[in-house]
């Protein structure tokens, strides 16, 4: 029998790096200002297009520090502007570039102010900056996305510097490429070939049809101030596409390429503005308002400063000062700013993974306590009667994933306890909420009730919570081939939640039910202690046929990093001498420079797993630092009084570590990664993807309430501090 070829879902040559650069640990690119609250990139080759993302509730731009990236309307797939992956979510490398150029009529010199010679791009929440000077022409060009309208903003400032009197032009460039849902509509796609464009007095008008949910057709504008010229030039163009369901493959496209003048005379010395404006919607009256009010540059500077505005007042809800000043900078600012960015523009404004909004909602109430409360009762209603959830939703409209995983409704009571431990709004838990695809409703309470008592009663035959459809670790979900595989850190969830549960009942004075849920946590840790031990560490779970998962026995995966973190900070495993054995198993095994692996030995040829068998060895979840798990080793360590590890732990998930610099991390030294590739990867070390990931969340309330020690209790505040021993003070 032929052997059969094994195939991956990504191919890691894709990810280039200078190799000089690589082994050049001390390069920098750039540097944060004083107070942490901008980065100024002064070197614009940087390892790989370094992104700020700019967002309201409608509509975002994933911006570069040379101008690539694209816009989108409403939520990440209905990309209007080229993005050569129809499917991949987390953006790593960029092919569409935004195009700005001045251009000189008399000498002929032309240059592009995104990508020009000596440029700085500074990067802040809710704004980039490109200064510079080339050609003689001295500029500024700040790009936002307004608080409510759906649109981008580029505000020009060009001076003359020439010495002599000058006639410019600048020339704006838009490529529109609409896709949506996962698809990229192209001339290969019947279903929206239909794609109008129109010359109107400031720019031009597209109109998309058929371009799929939610909103079949999409209406599109790029406007200048001051438009004195514009063509449009539709081009066919073969287009890497690469799937996570087919080969990657070229495939030809039909690009429309909108350009859009403005001609002016400057005397030396003098200024003028102009504003660029990129708009998409869903109806057509609001696009040609919002490119109304835009192409007024008073009212964008205007939205800008509301921008900056709001984004310092979200900013400034605790706040610390420290004798580690990246550490508060990401406490202070980039944090919040990319929690924010996953909470809105990544998860959207009526929907998402179950677990990943309850863990965006937990750290947004840090940043403002009464901002979460709608998210929350959107997830709460897409529960079903029986307290299981759905895996993804979207606002009632349509389920994007209705499988049953077994963790998605055990994060609740904590993000419901830490709404009211932030507002006090005891009141919340007797709201009446509606439960999914049924007339009957219940309270808050009864919600988290059923979601806890759903998970006990649905247990395999060796007591462990049946994995169903899967849980928190996706690519695992294989091992459950006809519905008895069981978890034990699903378990160990379970154990947790319904410990968060029992507080909050504790302090409504409700004895009855805090004591129900104790004693069932009782029967939990008996259970996992007893079944789950493998002698040095815990094992993941137990697949259909009863055979281990994370066990000494097993040839690869032997162990797991998740049931050792969650056996000790969920306080399932009390005793001192087991604690001490799992963290030895943990750093023995798992630890590394750039954080702990979520698994060791990496999957090779075991395919009984599931699609983390699939994976290259050393990325995603098969043995790489998947962020998420990591920094829930920091509470972990807390756990175990380990605090100085905490600290390490915690400072090396996030950027500018001395052992993780920029040229080998390669991505934004502002903004966490999801995933780093782990040591059976020759990219050791490298983050494949940024920006989106729950790991924000846990890393804010880690370094909150779990490091620096100040954490709100349903009683007050509670202070607690657990910093490194050499630190003498901070606040």
């Amino acid at each position: 029998m032929a052997k059969k070829e094994r195939t991956y879902s990504i191919d890691v040559r894709d990810c280039y790096l200078d190799f000089e650069d690589f082994r050049n640990a001390d390069k920098k690119f750039g540097y944060f200002s004083e107070d942490g609250a901008s980065y100024t990139v002064t070197d614009g080759k940087t390892p790989r297009p370094w992104m700020n993302i700019l967002y309201n509730d409608k509509f975002a731009s994933a911006m570069a520090n040379r101008g690539e990236g694209f816009n989108i309307l409403g939520r990440f797939y209905n990309r209007i502007t080229r993005y050569f992956d129809p499917e991949l979510y987390l953006p790593r490398e960029l092919d569409g570039k935004r195009i700005l150029e001045v251009r000189d009529e008399e000498t002929g010199d032309v240059f592009n102010l995104f990508d020009a010679y000596g440029i700085k791009c500074k990067v802040m929440p809710g704004c980039s900056e490109f200064t510079g000077e080339d050609f003689g022409v001295k500029f500024c060009v700040k790009v936002l996305v307004p608080l409510v309208e759906p649109c981008e903003c580029w505000i020009v400032e060009l001076e003359n510097k020439s010495g002599r009197e000058r006639k410019l032009t600048i020339r704006a460039e838009q490529t529109w490429a609409f896709y949506n849902n996962n698809s990229h509509w192209g001339t290969n796609k019947t279903t929206c070939n239909d794609v109008k464009v129109e010359r109107v007095a400031s720019g031009f008008e597209a109109t998309a049809v058929g371009t799929g949910e939610p909103y079949g057709t999409i209406y599109a504008a790029f406007a200048l101030e001051g438009c004195t010229n514009a063509y449009n030039q539709p081009r066919v163009e073969p287009t890497l596409v690469t799937s996570k369901r087919f080969p990657a493959v070229y495939k030809d496209f039909k690009y429309n390429y909108a350009n859009i003048f403005s001609t002016f005379t400057l005397a030396d010395g003098e200024s003028v503005k102009r504003t660029v404006v990129s708009s998409a919607s869903d109806t057509m009256d609001e696009v040609r308002e919002t490119v109304a009010k835009y192409t007024v540059t008073e009212n964008a500077e205007a939205a800008l400063s509301d921008v900056l505005a709001h984004w310092k007042k979200l900013t400034s809800y605790n706040t610390c000062s420290l004798p580690d000043k990246n550490m508060e900078r990401f406490l202070n600012y980039w944090l919040k700013y990319q929690l924010g960015v996953t909470y809105i523009y990544n998860r959207g404004e009526e929907g998402g993974g179950f677990r990943d909004v309850t863990q965006d909602c937990w750290g947004a109430s840090l940043i403002h306590p009464e901002y979460p409360i709608g998210r929350i009762r959107e997830a709460l209603s897409h529960v079903y009667p029986d307290g299981h959830s759905m895996r993804v939703y979207d606002g009632g409209k349509r389920i994007s994933h209705p499988q049953d995983f077994v963790d998605c409704p055990l994060w609740m009571p904590c993000t419901v306890g830490q709404y009211i431990k932030e507002t006090g709004n005891y009141e919340f838990l007797d709201e009446v909420l509606p439960y999914y695809d049924s007339d009957e409703k219940g309270t808050v309470e009864e919600h988290m009730w059923r979601m806890l008592d759903h998970a006990y009663n649905k247990r395999g035959a060796n007591g462990l919570l049946l994995m169903r459809d899967g849980d928190w670790l996706d690519g695992l979900a294989g091992i459950n081939q006809n519905g008895t595989a069981t978890s034990a850190w699903a378990t160990m969830q379970a154990f947790w939640a319904q410990r968060l549960l029992a507080e909050l009942y504790d302090a409504v004075g409700n004895t009855e039910k805090a004591a129900e849920l104790r004693r069932r946590n009782e029967e939990y840790r008996a259970i996992v202690r007893d079944v789950a031990w493998d002698g040095k560490w815990y094992v993941y779970g137990f697949k259909s046929d009863g055979l281990p998962v994370g066990s000494s026995k097993c040839k690869e995966g032997k162990i797991f990093l998740n049931p050792q973190s969650w056996a000790i900070f969920s306080g399932l495993e009390n005793d001192p001498k087991r604690i001490k054995t799992i963290r030895r198993s943990v750093d023995t095994y798992l630890t590394t420079m750039f954080g702990p692996v979520l698994l060791y030995p990496s999957y090779v040829r075991d395919t009984t797993c599931g699609r983390i068998s699939t994976q290259v060895p050393g990325s995603f979840a098969n043995g790489a630092i998947y962020l998420h798990a990591a920094s829930f080793k920091v509470y972990s360590d807390i756990a175990a009084g380990e605090y100085d590890t905490a600290y390490d732990t915690w400072c090396r998930l996030i950027p500018n570590h001395p052992d993780n610099p920029d040229c080998r991390r390669t991505s934004e030294p502002y903004c966490t990664g999801n995933v780093h590739f782990g040591p059976d990867n020759p990219r050791f070390g490298m983050n494949l993807f940024s920006w989106f990931t729950a790991t924000p969340a846990w890393l804010i309330h880690g370094g909150f309430d779990q490091i620096l020690g100040v954490e709100a209790g349903y009683d007050g505040l509670h202070v607690t501090p657990r910093v490194p021993e050499e630190w003498n003070e901070y606040s």
